[in-house]
């Protein structure tokens, strides 16, 4: 799986498109339960591969009935209420029995990136906050998952901006 997460992490990344917020039907956020949940185990139903993109929408995990995907050029850099530097993504919840789906922003602050380990915050398209849990890297739950994945954009973006401001810029010719 940590294979997978960087070319998912450089797809994301290389996607461009235009967020669209639409209302949906209520679905309750993913339980610490679930986000704990080891992400090796033998989904009831699979309808997606980790990496297939359907509609703008890339496959990420699917746990408990719930697909969860992440929307193709959502990432973004934010910041919180204390100063601090967070990596979002856009994701949405499908419940594969009942088709309901939901929209959340998740988010890792950077410096968790940094240290591979940390909390991904979970909030609702308007930014209220859902709540939190602890991932490690390569420690199998979704949250880890998605860290990784989150944390991976953020590396690329990174690196893509400390490379454009890096390049010399040409003077410009003087008017004679």
């Amino acid at each position: 799986m940590r294979k997978i997460a960087p070319l998912l992490c450089l797809y994301i990344a290389a996607s461009a498109g235009c967020v669209l917020q639409i209302p949906s039907p209520a679905l309750p956020a993913p339980t610490p339960a679930q986000l704990s949940q080891h992400t090796s185990e033998a989904p009831k139903q699979k309808p997606l591969e980790l990496g297939d993109s359907i509609d703008g929408w890339v496959q990420v995990a699917t746990i408990d009935q719930n697909a969860y995907q992440v929307q193709e050029g959502s990432f973004r850099f934010d910041g919180d209420t204390k100063g601090n530097t967070l990596a979002v993504v856009i994701v949405r919840a499908i419940n594969l029995g009942s088709k309901d789906i939901s929209l959340f922003q998740w988010s890792v602050p950077t410096e968790d990136c940094i240290s591979n380990r940390g909390a991904l915050v979970m909030h609702d398209m308007q930014g209220n906050l859902i709540g939190n849990n602890d991932f490690v890297f390569g420690g199998g739950t979704l949250a880890s998952l998605m860290a990784e994945t989150i944390c991976g954009v953020a590396a690329k973006s990174a690196a893509q901006l400390k490379q454009q401001q890096s390049k010399p810029s040409r003077p410009s010719a003087q008017s004679i």
